[in-house]
Parts: structure tokens; C-alpha cells; sequence
């Protein structure tokens, strides 16, 4: 008697344990917090959530496995650490309350590298420009950075802490320094009388929320 109950107990668990795996595969599924495209990226921490199909499905609990870098926990979801570019596979596991350990779905991430600043002046993002009109100086506050759409709060990551702007004019070398992203009047002028299609550099020093400064490589493009 004892045997056929424990055999009609497990057969009952397997029974609800696959409904769980029929019910919610595929359908509970991570995504990234920190990218509007659900890319990850290299060396940085990603943010996860889990969407859930319904509001029970929200009352299991769930964890992730990767191959590729760590999965932590937090009080809102996951974090992971991607350790190469190229993918990420994520193993989801349902966790049920009678701690049945459930394989509920894969998904798979694109991974890629943090990509280098370019220096953003106005709407305009320079990056491959030989030519920049001198009238986008003239109508901008500040010099900002720039690191892609993909990542709303790259925004934050730096700010501008001093810049200059290099360059030869009727055979002098000259240097403008400006303290901050903000343009100075000064800058402007001799911005509007730089000859045309003469070379500008900008060197730039960030500093991050953590107060440690970065050298930024200089970035060079003629003015029209």
C-alpha cells in the first residue's frame, strides 16, 4: 500500500510539474532594463526583468543561468556581466511551491561592446563628419558626450570637466581652453573667425559621478 501511494504522489508531481512547463515555456522571459534594442553589453552591469504572462505566473519564483559571465540577484530582477561579446544564452527555472526545479525556456542575447564617445554638439553627433557647419557652434550652449540612443542613462555616465579646442589660423597656432561643457562667448568668436575648412582639434577631460577624470581621445574635423 505504502509503495503504490508514494508511486501515485510522484506520478501526481510529475503530472503538475509538466502542466507548469507546458503552461509557461517560452512565455516567462527576461529582458534588458538597460537597452531600448534588448542588447547586452561587454563588462558592464545589465539590468534584467522578467515579464510574466500572467499574475499568477508573477507569484513563482524564478532564476537564470548563463554561459557567458555572471547572473546576479537583486531586489528588482537580475544583473548580469557579460564576460565576451558575440551571445549570451539565459536558461530560465521555475522554482515551484513544492520546490520543484523547472526548466521553463532559453533566450538568447546579443552581446556587444560599450561603444567609444563621440562628441555631440546640438542634434549633431560627431563622429565621421569631415565638415561641421560653424553655425551648430554658434547655436549650441555645450559641448556634450555621446555614446549611443541605445542606452538612455550613457547620458550620465560622464560629464564634461574642461575642453579645448586646437588649431592654426594665418599660421599661428592656437588654443582655446574652456573650463566645463558650457561655450564660452570667447570660444564662439573665435570660432566664427577661424578660416574656412581649417582643421579643428577637441581635447576633452570627463569626470564620472564618481569623481574619477578620463581623457577622452581628441577628436579632429574642419570647420565650414
Amino acid at each position: 500500500m505504502v509503495t503504490i501511494l508514494c508511486s501515485a504522489f510522484a506520478h501526481a508531481q510529475s503530472r503538475y510539474a509538466d502542466s507548469l512547463v507546458s503552461l509557461y515555456h517560452g512565455k516567462i522571459t527576461p529582458h534588458s532594463l538597460l537597452s531600448l534594442s534588448d542588447l547586452l553589453y561587454c563588462g558592464i552591469d545589465n539590468n534584467l526583468t522578467i515579464s510574466y504572462p500572467d499574475k499568477e505566473a508573477s507569484s513563482y519564483k524564478v532564476f537564470l543561468k548563463t554561459q557567458n559571465g555572471k547572473v546576479l540577484v537583486t531586489d528588482d530582477g537580475f544583473i548580469t556581466i557579460p564576460r565576451s561579446t558575440g551571445k549570451s544564452f539565459f536558461v530560465l527555472y521555475l522554482i515551484t511551491p513544492r520546490h520543484d526545479t523547472l526548466q521553463i525556456g532559453r533566450k538568447e542575447f546579443t552581446v556587444v561592446n560599450v561603444p567609444l564617445p563621440c562628441l555631440k554638439i546640438g542634434k549633431v553627433v560627431i563622429k565621421d563628419q569631415i565638415y561641421v557647419d560653424r553655425q551648430i557652434f554658434m547655436g549650441s550652449d555645450s559641448l556634450k558626450l555621446f555614446f549611443t540612443d541605445d542606452i538612455p542613462e550613457s547620458n550620465d555616465w560622464f560629464q564634461i570637466k574642461y575642453f579645448t579646442i586646437d588649431y592654426s589660423n594665418g599660421g599661428v597656432y592656437n588654443t582655446i581652453d574652456n573650463n566645463g561643457p558650457v561655450f564660452t562667448d570667447k570660444a564662439k568668436q573665435i570660432i566664427s573667425h577661424v578660416q574656412p575648412f581649417k582643421e579643428l582639434y577637441i581635447k576633452v577631460i570627463t569626470i564620472a559621478p564618481t569623481m574619477i577624470t578620463k581623457y577622452m581621445p581628441s577628436i579632429s574635423f574642419r570647420v565650414r
